[in-house]
Parts: C-alpha cells; sequence; structure tokens
C-alpha cells in the first residue's frame, strides 16, 4: 500500500492512495511472542530510553513496556521527558505499523488486538495496515503531559483517521475542505506552540490532496474536458466564501493558476503546495479575497 509520511515528529501517517508498494512487508500473524518487561524497576530518563530503543519492533508488547517503565519512573521525569516517553510510544506505533498488515477476514482480529494501543485498522486491495492516532496514544499518558504537547498530539483527531483506499478519497471533497477549516483553526489557536511548525506541515499534507486530488477522485472532469468537475467546483466555491477563514484565499489561486496558466494536470513533482511562509502569508497578511 502506498502511504505518505509527513515531515515531523512523530511521523504521523497519511494514507494516500492504498495501493500496492514494491517494500517487502511481514504479514502479520496476530501472535505476539514477547512479554511484557515490568520488571526493570525505576528508571532514569536515559535508562528508559535506551531500553525503549531495544524493544521489538512487530510486538504490542513492545509498547505495554513502554507504558509499564513509564509508569514506574515518571516521578523522577521533568515535564519534557513525560512529553518525550509518549513521542517514544508514538515512535513504536509507527515501527510496528510498518511491519504489521493481514487481510479482510482478520479485521476483528486487528481491531481487538491493535485497537486498544491507539491504531486505526486501514483497509483497501483486500489488505489491512494499522495507522497510528496521537490522541488515543497520549491518552496512555493522561495527566502527566505538558497542555502544549497534549493538544498537538490531538492532530491524531485528524491524522488517525482513513481518508483513502483504492487510489481515492474516501469522503467528498466538500467533507475534505471541512477537515482543512479544522486544521486552519488549530494553526491558528496554536501560533505559540512549540509544534507550530509541524501543525502547519499536516495541513500543507492534507491540502496537496485537496488541491490535486488523487487518481482515482481526480479534481478534473472524467471526460476529459478541461476544468473542474462539479463536485470539486461545489466545495471550492464552498471554501472561497467562506470569509472567516483563509484556506479559500489559497484555493482561489490555485483555481486561477490552473484557468491561466499550465493547467490542471501538472506532474506531481511540478504542483504547486504553498511553502510554511506562503501559508503564514495567506493565514496572516492582509490579503484581498480575489487576489490572483
Amino acid at each position: 500500500m502506498k502511504k505518505i509520511f509527513l515531515a515531523i515528529f512523530p511521523a504521523i501517517v497519511l494514507t494516500a492512495c492504498g495501493g500496492s508498494s514494491d517494500a517487502d512487508h511481514s504479514e502479520n500473524n496476530m501472535t505476539d511472542t514477547s512479554a511484557v518487561d515490568s520488571t526493570a524497576g525505576t528508571l532514569t530518563f536515559e535508562a528508559f530510553v535506551a531500553k525503549c530503543a531495544n524493544l521489538s519492533y512487530n510486538e504490542t508488547s513492545s509498547l505495554d513496556s513502554i507504558t509499564a517503565w513509564f509508569q514506574a519512573s515518571k516521578d523522577g521525569f521533568n515535564a519534557d521527558q513525560k512529553d518525550s516517553s509518549c513521542l517514544l510510544y508514538v515512535e513504536q506505533m509507527n515501527k510496528l505499523s510498518g511491519e504489521v498488515y493481514g487481510e479482510y477476514d482478520q479485521q476483528k482480529e486487528f481491531e481487538k488486538n491493535y485497537g486498544p494501543y491507539g491504531f486505526t485498522i486501514g483497509a483497501g486491495e483486500g489488505e489491512l495496515w494499522l495507522i497510528p492516532n496521537t490522541d488515543k496514544a497520549a491518552q496512555k499518558f493522561e495527566g502527566d503531559l505538558s497542555d502544549d504537547f497534549r493538544e498537538y498530539m490531538r492532530l491524531g483527531e485528524i491524522t488517525g483517521k482513513q481518508y483513502s483506499a483504492d487510489a481515492g478519497m474516501m469522503i467528498s471533497y466538500e467533507e475534505w475542505g471541512d477537515m482543512l477549516i479544522d486544521l486552519e483553526d488549530r494553526i491558528r489557536a496554536n501560533r505559540d506552540s512549540k509544534y507550530y511548525k509541524d501543525y502547519v506541515a499536516v495541513y500543507q499534507s492534507y491540502l496537496r490532496w485537496y488541491m490535486w486530488g488523487m487518481d482515482n477522485t481526480p479534481i478534473t472532469k472524467w471526460d476529459g474536458e478541461p476544468g473542474l468537475n462539479d463536485e470539486v467546483k461545489k466545495a471550492y466555491e464552498k471554501m472561497m466564501n467562506d470569509t472567516k477563514h483563509r484556506t479559500g484565499a489559497i484555493i482561489q489561486v490555485h483555481w486561477f493558476n490552473m484557468e491561466t496558466g499550465d493547467g490542471y494536470n501538472i506532474p506531481w513533482d511540478e504542483q504547486w503546495v504553498p511553502s510554511f511562509d506562503e501559508v503564514e502569508h495567506y493565514f496572516y497578511d492582509e490579503l484581498e479575497l480575489n487576489e490572483g
């Protein structure tokens, strides 16, 4: 399957197309052969990190060990170290998600075995995979995390879901636009956060699909004629008419550029997606909404 890993830490996974991948991966046999190591006693943070680094990549007991060690040792950790402990849990989730795959008939088993650890079960083209949800991961550390970090982990309310499969979107363009508005609100509310650039990175990743579509849900008309299809046009018009947000300003410029520039079918590596500085410009500078 094809996945896009966002360029932030922790690596939050956006399942983009659900297509086949040439990379080798292990089929999950639903058996966790390792035991949870809860005998370590109280650890220094350095020792905690070292033990986490040696955990197995493909067994849920590794996640159990992290939470057990954390609970035994957290009183000796400072605030940053507690936040980092949650990141280590998420990192382990990302490693596990790259190792474990299954078949459709294992859906209930996957939900039972991996759901409690904070995973959403992704499905497409006859295959199952794991999608880490950082919000659910943070719930394992509830009450021990800084407010800034806990809010950042709530991005999992968006990134921890499946929105596409079989090279197409599973939600409408209008719903995708609503998700971008949610992200824009989070960016504005967390401009002073130490994770602010990560909020923007998530927004940029989802914005790309809204701007350019996917193989089986293109922005263009199916008959090959130039221009947006009716669903996308309606979604874009709704976005541009939202005067309380600025994503519409980006979409208006994008639409203008496609109509007057290189057109709608542009190679992936040439597609315009606003940079961090451009997002800042559209969100915070005084702009006319009809700017082209």
